[in-house]
């Protein structure tokens, strides 16, 4: 689990996040995360 999360704060956020502004996707990631 702890691999995968990494990988995921690591990797570029998928093409529906991307496609959103960065600041809202970085905030939906951080709060996914």
């Amino acid at each position: 689990v702890k691999s995968w999360g990494v990988t995921a704060a690591l990797a570029p956020p998928p093409p529906c996040i991307a496609h959103r502004p960065r600041v809202v996707s970085h905030r939906q990631a951080s709060a996914v995360v």
